[in-house]
């Protein structure tokens, strides 16, 4: 990120992978936004499909201007924002996946808040939308976990993170350029991008206590489900919130939620048999293989086991 910000702008930070479908429509709603300084940096991560050759077409009606990368796939979601970022000149920095949408006035209203207040690191929604395929809206309150709790403070907002693994989206927030070239960016070495996202912009306010965040309950987006979201694919997210407890929070044990995913994955080996991924995930790291320990004398895992062997054994007859 070039340190001479262009007061005003807003960089809105963009990544796609296979999105032929969404695509188009995830732009449209950035050149609809009625703010007037926006530049667009997207960042194809070697699609299959024909998302470029959309987001090309798109973009050479677009009334901001652009620069998209097209690369070989690298399936790392950080690096690929730190790739967007490092050309970002806006005084101010968005995030946008391309198979959701931002709701309209999403960015001018943030900024409203953000470009008085020379020490508001970020302002991010607590509410949003969730649509279909579609586009159509399912619920008009998708609620994130800040919605209910009306934190106030870096502290609390950090420790709701770290209990609901996520306690706002980090999509459609708007965030000051300088604050996130202070914090080092996402980390590429890490599966995670939201979670550490937030994570290290949190514990960047705590020690600096002259900055401040403000979260609003107006939608910023709309969340896209069509069952090919990465939150869906549990493995991943075990191993994601795993690499980011061990780096942020070692001296905690791991969420309950969390401990809720991996007594749901090992469920599933022993229903499927699974030897080869339960061994994949036992080796992966002690806290996985601890919990087993005291999962597998469960009555729930000793069901699952027996349900799945006879479903097995059904099947073969």
């Amino acid at each position: 990120m070039a340190n001479d910000h262009i007061p005003g702008r807003c960089s809105m930070i963009c990544v796609s992978y296979n999105h032929e479908t969404f695509a188009e429509a995830a732009l449209q709603s950035i050149f609809q936004q009625d703010y007037p300084d926006i530049e667009i940096i997207i960042v194809d991560d070697g699609s299959t499909d024909q998302t470029v050759q959309v987001l090309e077409k798109a973009l050479s009606e677009s009334p901001f201007p652009s620069d998209l990368i097209a690369q070989e796939n690298t399936g790392n979601v950080g690096l690929n924002c730190n790739r967007a970022l490092d050309r970002a000149r806006g005084e101010f920095i968005g995030f946008l996946s391309f198979d959701d949408i931002l709701v309209s006035g999403s960015i001018s209203k943030k900024i409203a808040l953000l470009h008085p207040d020379p020490n508001l690191a970020f302002v991010a929604s607590t509410r949003n939308l969730e649509i279909d395929a579609n586009g159509t809206v399912l619920d008009e309150n998708h609620l994130s976990p800040a919605y209910k709790t009306k934190v106030s403070d870096p502290v609390a907002l950090l420790d709701l993170e770290y209990e609901q693994l996520g306690a706002f989206y980090a999509q459609a927030g708007i965030y000051r350029a300088s604050v996130l070239q202070a914090i080092g960016w996402f980390d590429e070495d890490m599966i995670g991008d939201d979670i550490v996202l937030r994570t290290k912009l949190l514990r960047y306010l705590i020690e600096h206590p002259e900055q401040s965040f403000a979260l609003t309950s107006e939608p910023g987006f709309g969340y896209r489900t069509h069952g090919h979201n990465l939150h869906g694919k549990t493995w991943r997210q075990i191993k994601t919130v795993i690499e980011w407890r061990n780096r942020y929070f070692p001296e905690r044990p791991l969420p309950a939620l969390a401990k809720g995913w991996i007594e749901h994955f090992l469920k599933k080996c022993a229903k499927q048999g699974d030897t080869e991924s339960l061994r994949t995930a036992l080796t992966y790291d002690e806290q996985i293989a601890l919990h087993y320990e005291s999962y597998r004398k469960s009555w729930k895992y000793r069901r699952a086991k027996v349900r799945g062997a006879l479903k097995r054994g059904f099947g073969k007859a």
